[in-house]
């Protein structure tokens, strides 16, 4: 499985947050010990991101 560029920038994205919350290096390790978490995260916010898409081509 290849990763594309915008799942680069989405992971990248979601990464950042958490790093301005917690500061970098305590930000990277929460990132890396809760990757399970991140994922559900990353998979519940693209499944909104692509609803919002479906439903502004719907209306279209």
């Amino acid at each position: 499985m290849t990763i594309q560029s915008n799942e680069l920038e989405f992971w990248d994205d979601i990464f950042a947050r958490y790093l301005q919350v917690k500061g970098h290096q305590e930000g990277w390790e929460y990132a890396f010990n809760n990757a399970g978490r991140f994922a559900d995260l990353a998979v519940e916010e693209r499944r909104e991101r692509n609803r919002i898409e479906d439903k502004r081509k719907d209306e279209e």
